[in-house]
């Protein structure tokens, strides 16, 4: 008993009876069909506006959480910085621009949520409002901060830029 076609070699991607490309492929010869590419995202205005508002909503968090507590939680730094880096990231894309804008936004952000903290615990104390701390005598609170900071509050600031630095950095 004779056959006029070959058995098949028991590889799908493998040559057809024909010599040409792989059975059931006859567009890529050789190669089963690859995904496309992922489209490269470049757009540094859109990430510099997606770390600014993070480093904002982060700042909030961070001074609403630091104040309602009544203490300093330094550790959040890192959480603040990955924020900062992840959505400029996710919105800007690898572009250099960005790590080096996070890694400012990050340290800036810590500070101020810091500040907002702080405030809310002096005018619960004095029996003031919040604001008559924070824009009147934001003087009188950013001495209070800094006869407060120690060598914990700097690394941590610089802790949480180089996370922010990393996290932007990162590929998608």
């Amino acid at each position: 008993m004779s056959q006029s076609v070959p058995p098949p070699s028991g590889n799908p991607f493998g040559q057809g009876p024909d010599g040409q490309g792989p059975q059931g492929a006859p567009f890529a010869p050789g190669v089963p069909f690859a995904p496309a590419p992922m489209p490269v995202r470049r757009n540094p205005g859109l990430g510099i506006a997606a770390g600014v508002a993070a480093a904002l909503v982060a700042t909030i968090a961070y001074g609403l959480v630091t104040g309602s507590f009544e203490r300093d939680f330094g550790f959040a730094a890192l959480g603040v910085g990955a924020l900062i880096g992840f959505a400029a990231n996710k919105a800007g894309g690898r572009h250099p621009l960005l790590p080096f804008m996070a890694a400012v936004l990050a340290p800036a952000a810590v500070y101020l949520g810091q500040l907002i903290g702080l405030s809310m615990v002096l005018a619960e104390f004095f029996k003031v409002s919040f604001s008559e701390v924070f824009f009147e005598q934001f003087g009188a609170v950013r001495d209070a901060w800094s006869e407060e900071a120690d060598f914990g509050t700097y690394s941590y600031m610089i802790v949480g830029a180089l996370i922010a630095f990393g996290t932007a950095r990162r590929s998608d």
